[in-house]
């Protein structure tokens, strides 16, 4: 993703000159250019690839045919383009090493380099650093053979979470409930390579117990930076690799325990939380581009997705009504995650989650509200969301009324 740098009345820029790029056509990388594009300083966001909604809704020029998986191409169209910032979206490029070739070439990118990204890429990097620095995560073992796996399973017992090693989209975890399934996991990773390079070896972890999904209060919050965040960013500078960009921290409440644990770390905007940061908190961010930002509103995006998702579904089914929905509310933002433009120039699904309707309010219950009233105009009889039992049950649930972040990074 990218922008430029808005003009003054007078024909003068107001500020640094940004653009940026991001590799990937999901809904992060549509709200990420939505949010780019509303920052005082910004004329011009590019997206590459893009989708069908950066196309329409005039948040980003996209570039469907700019190469992103290559570095020379990416830094040649950035020189050529005057582009002051790249953030990276996805991390497949991160891994790759794209922020560290930008750099290298003194284009500002936002993002970790590729020895950083190890925090979310290796699974094995991130349990030793933990083991190392003490940081506080679930006991665990790695192995590269199947006998040992299993019979590190059997000593842990059953439930037991079931890793593998490397990066696949983030689909690399199993809970297993019974050693049965813990040992056909480990034999589809270890044995048959159902996740390719990335199952060569698997992490065997002790499955934590928790009650209900932990609200992040003033206490909670103070606890998990002063244990797990601040530690990990202390612990990677300690072993030569300085971190830049968005750290996402998956943790856990252990019950028994009642201890904060680490579960795992992305070292990128997620898909789909990053539309609600988007349309909570870009307009700070962006501004000066140091994540610390407060937060008095809530947002809530509701996914829409292909029936049949997440298992088999038929792709290119005619979605309706989009521009209406987008329009009901300046409080509503309908993002496109797995969309295109059929023949005759209707949107249409290709991939399984397709749209994020995400809707800001005074409280959650507002959001919500909003939401679903945006999900109601869309006319999508191949799509499907999920606001049923669990939407019934919101109203009862302990969450609060007001949501307040603060993060920094």
């Amino acid at each position: 993703m990218g922008h430029t740098p808005r003009a003054s009345k007078q024909g003068r820029d107001t500020g640094k000159s940004y653009k940026g790029s991001s590799p990937n056509q999901r809904s992060r990388d549509h709200a990420l250019c939505f949010a780019l594009g509303r920052s005082p300083s910004c004329q011009l966001v590019f997206c590459a690839p893009g989708n069908a909604g950066n196309s329409s809704s005039g948040d980003a020029t996209y570039l469907p045919d700019l190469d992103v998986a290559d570095s020379a191409v990416v830094i040649c169209f950035c020189h050529d383009k005057g582009v002051g910032l790249v953030v990276v979206g996805p991390e497949a490029p991160l891994v790759s090493g794209l922020v560290n070739d930008l750099i290298a070439t003194g284009v500002p990118a936002f993002g970790p380099s590729s020895e950083a990204a190890a925090l979310e890429v290796s699974k094995d990097f991130i349990k030793n650093l933990c083991y190392k620095y003490q940081i506080p995560t679930a006991k665990y073992g790695t192995f590269t053979d199947g006998p040992s796996a299993n019979e590190y399973s059997k000593e842990q017992g059953a439930p037991i979470r079931i890793k593998a090693y490397g990066l696949v989209a983030g689909k690399v975890v199993v809970v297993q409930m019974t050693l049965n399934e813990a040992y056909e996991a480990v034999d589809s990773m270890l044995v048959k390579g159902d996740f390719g390079s990335a199952s060569g070896k698997v992490i065997v972890e002790e499955y934590l117990k928790r009650d209900t999904a932990p609200i992040l209060t003033p206490e909670l919050q103070s606890t998990v930076m002063s244990t797990i965040i601040v530690p990990t960013i202390r612990a990677m500078a300690e072993e030569g690799y300085k971190y830049v960009g968005v750290l996402y921290a998956g943790f856990m409440i252990e019950k028994k325990s009642e201890l904060s644990k680490l579960i795992e770390y992305s070292v990128r905007f997620r898909d789909p939380e990053c539309l609600v940061y988007d349309a909570l908190s870009f307009d700070s961010l962006l501004i000066s581009f140091s994540f610390l930002v407060v937060i008095s509103s809530s947002a809530m995006v509701i996914v829409m997705a292909s029936k049949g998702y997440p298992g088999a579904y038929e792709k290119a089914s005619v979605i309706h009504n989009l521009e209406e929905a987008d329009i009901m509310s300046s409080d509503v933002k309908v993002v496109h995650a797995g969309t295109a433009f059929n023949a005759e120039g209707n949107f249409i699904a290709l991939g399984g989650r397709a749209l994020g309707v995400t809707a800001t309010g005074r409280d959650l219950e507002e959001a919500r509200e909003i939401a679903n009233a945006a999900v109601v105009v869309i006319d999508w009889p191949g799509g499907f969301n999920r606001m049923t039992s669990d939407d019934e049950d919101f109203s009862k649930s302990s969450l609060p009324k007001r949501a307040e972040l603060v993060s920094s990074f």
